[in-house]
């Protein structure tokens, strides 16, 4: 009792004022806080309300009337265009446009980015110091088909930052095609799986051209270029490059000498089989089921013999691949019928049979 009695005692009306302010002006400053936030959020969904209002005009203009749009800006949105992140938005907005517009009024499109010049900004991005706001650059005029960068933006195509390199490399190749290629001469830095998925797909569109660096790309001392050429080869069936390929085989790589093995299988002649057969004995597992099956596509009956011996394998997979080849090169499933009395190969035999049903 005594102990409450000398709190209360302690506790005075001016301590009860102070904090009493205290709590006030706390208050006071979170609801400002919330208060501000909101207005500022409702203002600048004002703000992108008006420029997609502007953009739908602008692009009803191109599409009905197929004419490029009189460029007259109210003042409310040229004030609004004075800050970087509203023309940023305004950028983005019409390249998302563009990708879905052809011909003339995709042109229009890149004639209003250029008009309401927005290419300043994507040229200071490029230029920036800061890797994501170049990227960004590279992206953006790339995309506004703003051909008179390319010799700078060709310079980043060996960047050592992964993302700007693939920006200028996806842009070179967007402008030129696969004579954009050419950068390959030159790259040092790696070439990543996904990248060479990108490329691959960006020229899937275009009509194919002789590639005439082809086999300097394919000897190329960067691992990357060389898996990349070797991915070219087998895609577009390079024919005169087989022995080129066939030289790849002997690398330490073992994903250049995989894709080496495909590559050969789409281009082969008359030597290709007795190639992929000299190096089977040294390859990995993988690589010497990717022979196997090679080898029951382009073999005939003469590599039989082979075949019979990789039966005698441990690995029941490489088995498998082998009574496959076996099978498809002498165009007979019955010759599995003198490996019935082996447990594991009349397994295999059978799983064969189903699989020819």
């Amino acid at each position: 009792m005594k102990q409450r009695e000398s709190f209360f005692h302690l506790l005075k009306p001016d301590h009860l004022y102070a904090a009493s302010m205290f709590f006030a002006v706390i208050t006071l400053l979170l609801v400002s806080q919330v208060y501000i936030y909101l207005y500022i959020k409702k203002r600048r969904f004002r703000i992108i309300s008006q420029i997609n209002h502007q953009i739908n005009e602008w692009i009803g203009m191109i599409i009905s009337e197929k004419e490029f749009p009189v460029i007259d800006l109210t003042k409310e949105l040229k004030l609004y265009l004075k800050k970087e992140k509203n023309r940023e938005f305004l950028i983005d907005n019409l390249i998302k446009i563009r990708k879905n517009l052809t011909g003339s009024a995709a042109q229009s499109i890149v004639e209003l980015y250029k008009n309401l010049q927005l290419k300043d900004d994507s040229i200071a991005r490029f230029k920036s110091y800061a890797w994501h706001k170049k990227a960004k650059g590279i992206y953006e005029l790339y995309m506004m088909d703003q051909e008179a960068e390319l010799p700078d933006i060709y310079l980043y195509t060996n960047s050592k930052n992964e993302y700007i390199r693939m920006e200028a490399q996806t842009a070179i190749i967007g402008f030129w095609g696969f004579e954009g290629l050419t950068f390959l001469e030159s790259l040092e830095e790696p070439l990543h799986e996904w990248q060479q998925l990108k490329l691959l797909e960006q020229l899937s569109t275009l009509d194919i051209v002789p590639l005439q660096n082809l086999s300097l790309w394919l000897r190329s001392g960067n691992e990357y270029v060389k898996h990349f050429a070797l991915k070219l080869t087998d895609i577009y069936r390079q024919l005169d490059m087989h022995d080129l390929v066939a030289d790849c085989l002997q690398s330490a790589n073992v994903k250049i000498r995989a894709q080496a093995i495909k590559s050969l299988g789409r281009i082969a002649d008359d030597s290709t089989a007795e190639i992929l057969i000299s190096h089977y004995p040294t390859e990995t597992n993988d690589n010497k089921k990717k022979i196997l099956q090679q080898l029951a596509t382009i073999g005939n009956n003469n590599i039989t013999s082979f075949l019979e011996e990789v039966l005698k394998e441990d690995d029941d997979f490489l088995k498998l691949e082998a009574t496959r080849a076996l099978v498809a090169v002498n165009n007979d499933v019955k010759i599995l019928n003198k490996f019935q009395a082996d447990k594991t190969m009349a397994s295999i035999a059978r799983q064969i049979q189903y699989e020819q049903a």
